[in-house]
Parts: C-alpha cells; structure tokens; sequence
C-alpha cells in the first residue's frame, strides 16, 4: 500500500477536523502533509471527494492518497507550512501590490471552485496557504465544502443556520443566519485581505457578548458598517468591492474580474 511508505509523529496542524503530521517517503525523501480524523469517519472521504473534483487547478492541493492508514482514515497531500495566519502573525502586508497579485490567484481559484457547482464555507486565513515557492498559493481545508447546486438546481436559500466556519471571517449574512452561497466565499475572502493589510480586524477584540446571538448581531453590525479613514487607495478598494459583494442577492454570481481591478 503506497501509504505504508510514509513514516510521521509531527503534528503541524490539530482541530476538530482531527490532526495533521508531516510526513516524509522512506525512499524519496519527499515530505507531505497526512491527515486523519477517527471522531468523524466520513469527514476526510467527504474531503478527498470534493478534491478530486477540483484536482486541474494549480491553487488547490494535490492529494496523493486517501484510505485507511493503521485503521484511521488517512487523506495524504502535498506539504504547505506557511498559512495567512502564520505570516500576520508577524505583522501587516504593506506591499499593496504584493496583496494584489495574491488576491488575483484566490480569486481565480474561487471562481474555478465555484464553477464546479462547490462553494468553500470556510475561507480564513489559516486555510489560504503558501507554496513552497512563497509566490503561488493554495485554499485548503475542503472538510465544510458543499455543493451549491445539484442536478444543475441551486440549492434554495434558507435564513435558520448556524455559522459555518469563522464568526470573524464568514459573511455578514451569514452572521445573520443566511445559508452562504459563492457571494459568502469572495465576501469571507475580501475579509482575509484586509485583515493582512490593516488592523481592522480581528473585529471581535473588543466584543463582550456573552451568548451566539449578541456575538452574531455585533459582528453583522460591524461588518455592515466597515469603515476605514485611511489614505490607502488598496484598502479603499477593498471596503468598496465588500460593499458590493454585500449587495449580491443569494443567487447571485459574483464579479470576479472587477474584484481582481484591485491591483490595476
């Protein structure tokens, strides 16, 4: 079984997906990521599927196993160590056009997403990572991925959901309840950039609810009323591009190329 060809112990990543180890071929040497979950079986076969589908795009992982590895559903991948949430960490993007040119691919990536009928659900900046080449990026993490039309029928709009994903990072009318459709995901995109290039965000820091509801209206509020005085021209766009996704109606598909105008 190619998988028997993989030792591993390190763990790089752990959530309620399960955990993810660094792994490296006995023979070639060659590290990837390993992820396994035993709490929710058919959680990483749901992933693996929803991959396969999306396979041909450069800004997507490869996957290069999935099975039962030591009698745990295994999904094994290519290695990427550097998230979003790594590199803010150490401080903003100042390089505008830098961003630019990274918002370019997520948003190619998205479109090529959305156009195989699946929409993400939980895009953030833990699950936008960097290649090896520190250039190209990847979306990760396809566990909350969903199709949004079946059998060529969108599915219908529904207003009684909990949050899928982040509270911080998901749409405003997600917040409220809405079930998310391709507006949510470039809207959860938007919200990733800006958080790379000001002190926006994290919008939660002072928030003192102290149930769902309160912690939900705030963040909708906060997110429906963005607002920045800056003299940055890139994050000026940016608010305005969320203004307009936020007008999208639930059946709407985005307009990805005006999004992408931003590093013109």
């Amino acid at each position: 079984m190619l998988a028997n060809f993989y030792d591993y112990s390190k763990i790089i990543g752990e959530g309620s997906f399960g955990k993810v180890y660094m792994g490296e071929h006995r023979i070639t040497k060659k590290q990837v990521a390993i992820k396994q979950n035993t709490d929710m079986p058919t959680f990483l076969l749901h992933e693996s599927k929803i991959l396969r589908a999306l396979q041909t795009h450069k800004n997507i992982p490869k996957i290069v196993w999935y099975g039962n590895l030591h009698d745990k559903p295994t999904l094994i991948m290519d290695l990427l160590t550097t998230s979003f949430r790594d590199i803010r960490e150490n401080g903003l993007i100042k390089n505008t056009k830098q961003m630019g040119l990274i918002l370019n691919q997520i948003i190619d990536a998205i479109k090529f997403i959305h156009s195989r009928n699946i929409i993400h659900r939980d895009i953030k900046p833990e699950n936008i990572m960097f290649k090896q080449n520190k250039q190209d990026i990847c979306i990760i993490d396809f566990g909350l991925a969903k199709y949004y039309k079946i059998n060529n029928q969108h599915v219908p709009i529904s207003n009684n959901m909990d949050v899928i994903g982040s509270f911080n990072y998901c749409s405003a009318n997600m917040n409220k309840g809405y079930r998310p459709s391709r507006r949510d995901d470039v809207e959860s995109i938007l919200y990733v950039i800006l958080n790379m290039t000001t002190y926006l965000f994290p919008c939660n820091k002072n928030l003192k609810a102290v149930t769902k509801e309160e912690k939900n209206n705030y963040l909708y509020n906060f997110k429906r009323s963005l607002k920045y005085d800056g003299d940055s021209a890139f994050i000026k766009k940016i608010i305005r591009h969320i203004k307009q996704v936020q007008g999208l109606q639930y059946y709407d598909e985005p307009h990805y190329a005006l999004i992408k105008s931003v590093s013109n």
